[in-house]
């Protein structure tokens, strides 16, 4: 069983297509196939794959030798890193949009601080429980979360962020942002929101709404439900509608915070970053100290 053959039973195991694998990994479909046929006659003529018309799926074998595969080659890369025997290192770092937008550059600099060859891949989940699964699965090395991960996984917080109500520079509500003026909630119920179709870093309690809101309490009027960050940026950048962010996704925007008056709720969340083993990833982790 050679490592190159599990690099290429991954990539296919990763998307089910052998055409795609062969674009990641660089080699003929036909050789990522061949590889496949060694590995399953190596391990006793079992089959890794079933076929599906022009599609491939997992076996239960195959979903087994994935996880372990997954973890072969972390251990090789790990290794690697920590004797210093150079090569490209390989990182792939799974969250949500809005996480890896706001944190995912500060980890790859951080790392390529260390290590110049590394090369990132990012991988963006739709949501936390899918972070945790491409971890679980070896798709991804690290993930970003504001949930914690399982007890025995390898858990590091890198920041706490503050959600606030942010405004547009051609709304009617921006120059009292401007002039830091406290808008009591009465008055801020009367303009319309932006709001997320799911979570925008993690999930929030059963009282708060997707964006952490309380309109259990303050009913807002929602204009706009919208499935995309970039989107909910430009809506409220534009100044169309009022929206409940935090704080370090709006640094590059034209928008700026509102004072609300009326309101005793807040809501916080603690970013980390999570690794499935610390044998695995203890040269990341050794770098990621600074952090």
């Amino acid at each position: 069983m050679e490592m190159f053959e599990l690099r290429y039973f991954l990539a296919a195991a990763k998307h089910e297509n052998l055409q795609v694998a062969s674009k990641e990994a660089h080699i003929s479909a036909a050789s990522i196939s061949k590889a496949i046929a060694r590995l399953e006659s190596e391990l006793g003529g079992l089959s890794l794959f079933e076929h599906q018309g022009r599609s491939i799926r997992l076996t239960e074998k195959g979903r087994w030798l994935k996880q372990r595969a997954s973890q072969i080659l972390a251990l090789e890369a790990s290794a690697r890193a920590e004797i210093g025997t150079g090569g490209l290192l390989n990182v792939t770092i799974a969250g949500t949009e809005a996480l890896l937008s706001s944190f995912g550059h500060q980890l790859t600099r951080q790392i390529k601080n260390h290590r110049r060859e590394a090369i990132f891949q990012y991988i963006a989940s739709k949501d936390e429980k899918e972070t945790q699964s491409l971890i679980l699965n070896g798709d991804a090395n690290l993930g970003l979360s504001a949930c914690a991960g399982p007890r025995d996984w390898v858990q590091k917080e890198l920041g706490e962020t503050v959600f606030r109500t942010y405004v547009g520079r051609t709304h009617p509500l921006y120059e009292k942002a401007k002039k830091k003026t406290v808008v009591p909630m009465k008055t801020l119920l009367q303009h319309g929101f932006v709001c997320a179709s799911r979570p925008i870093l993690g999930a929030m309690k059963p009282e708060q709404s997707v964006d952490g809101w309380r309109d259990d309490h303050f009913q807002r009027r929602i204009d706009y439900v919208v499935p995309s960050l970039l989107l909910i940026e430009e809506i409220v950048e534009s100044g169309a509608a009022l929206a409940y962010l935090p704080e370090h996704l709006v640094a590059r925007l034209n928008v700026l915070p509102l004072s609300i008056s009326g309101c005793p709720y807040s809501c916080k969340q603690t970013v980390k970053i999570m690794a499935r083993n610390a044998d695995e990833s203890r040269w990341l982790l050794s770098i990621l100290k600074g952090l």
